[in-house]
C-alpha cells in the first residue's frame, strides 16, 4: 500500500472514531436548499444518501415519495438513524463511501449533504456514486466552499489549533472543498455538472439562539465575505448537480 493510501486509510479510521464518539450530531439540514434540490428530484424512486449520519436529511428526502437508503461509515450513527426513521420509507446501511455496496446503475439520485468533505479520497467517492447511478440519474452535493477564502482561512486556523491543543473542533479529515478540483473529475466519468452558490451554513448560524463568541466572530466573517465577494467566492457553501452527457 502506498504512503498516500495509508494516510487516507488512517484518516478514514479516525473519522469513524470521531463520529462514533459524538453524543449529538450537527444537523446541517436547510429548508431553502432542500426546496431547490427537491424541485429537481421529485420523480426519483431510489435515492442513495452517502454519509447520512443519523438521518437529519434522510427524513426530509422521504417526503418526496422516494425510497431513501442512508449509508454511513459509523455504525453508531446508522443505528441511531434506524431508530429514528424506521417508520419512514427508508433503509440504513453501514458502508464505505469509497466502496459502495450497491450494484451498478441502480439509483435515480446519489446525494452528498455536507459529507463529501469528510471523505479522504473525494475522487474515489464520486466515481463510486456515479457508478451507482442509472443512465438518467443525477448526483447532487451540498458542501463547504473552498473558493471562499474566509471559509478556507477558518479551516486552516482550526487545523492549527487542533495540532496545538488536540481540540476536537472538527473531524480529522474535514476541510472545505475546492470546486475547481471537484469539477474536473466529472468529464472523465462522462458527466457534466452545474454549480450554484449556497448560503446554508450562513443561514443556519444566523439563526443560532445563543451563539458563543467564536460563533459570532465566524458569522461576522461569513457575512462580510457574502457581502463583499460575488457569487461563488462569497458563498459559504456550494451546490453541485451532475448528470450524464447526452450523445
Amino acid at each position: 500500500m502506498s504512503k498516500i493510501r495509508k494516510t487516507e486509510a488512517s484518516l478514514k479510521y479516525q473519522e469513524k472514531l470521531y463520529f462514533e464518539g459524538l453524543y449529538q450530531e450537527v444537523d446541517s439540514y436547510d429548508a431553502e436548499t432542500f426546496q431547490l434540490i427537491s424541485n429537481r428530484c421529485k420523480r426519483s424512486k431510489l435515492i442513495i444518501e452517502i454519509g447520512s449520519g443519523s438521518g437529519a436529511w434522510t427524513a426530509h428526502l422521504t417526503r418526496m415519495g422516494s425510497y431513501v437508503v442512508g449509508l454511513d461509515l459509523s455504525s453508531a450513527l446508522v443505528k441511531k438513524m434506524y431508530g429514528r426513521l424506521k417508520s419512514l420509507n427508508c433503509g440504513a446501511v453501514v458502508g464505505d463511501a469509497e466502496f459502495l455496496p450497491f450494484k451498478d446503475k441502480i439509483a435515480d439520485c446519489c446525494f452528498f449533504f455536507f459529507s463529501l468533505h469528510h471523505i479522504p479520497d473525494t475522487s474515489q467517492a464520486i466515481i463510486e456514486a456515479t457508478r451507482c447511478l442509472k443512465d438518467d440519474g443525477r448526483l447532487i452535493m451540498v458542501e463547504p466552499n473552498g473558493l471562499n477564502f474566509t471559509v478556507t482561512l477558518i479551516a486552516h486556523m482550526i487545523s492549527i489549533l487542533r495540532l496545538v491543543n488536540k481540540a476536537g473542533m472538527t473531524s480529522p479529515a474535514e476541510r472545505p472543498l475546492n470546486i475547481n478540483k471537484i469539477v474536473r473529475i466529472f468529464p472523465k466519468l462522462g458527466f457534466k455538472c452545474y454549480i450554484f452558490p449556497c448560503y446554508a451554513t450562513l443561514r443556519k448560524e444566523s439563526r443560532a439562539i445563543k451563539p458563543s463568541l467564536k460563533a459570532k466572530i465566524r458569522l461576522l466573517i461569513l457575512k462580510f465575505s457574502a457581502f463583499v465577494f460575488p457569487k461563488l467566492y462569497g458563498a459559504s457553501d456550494f451546490i453541485l448537480f451532475a448528470e450524464r452527457k447526452t450523445k
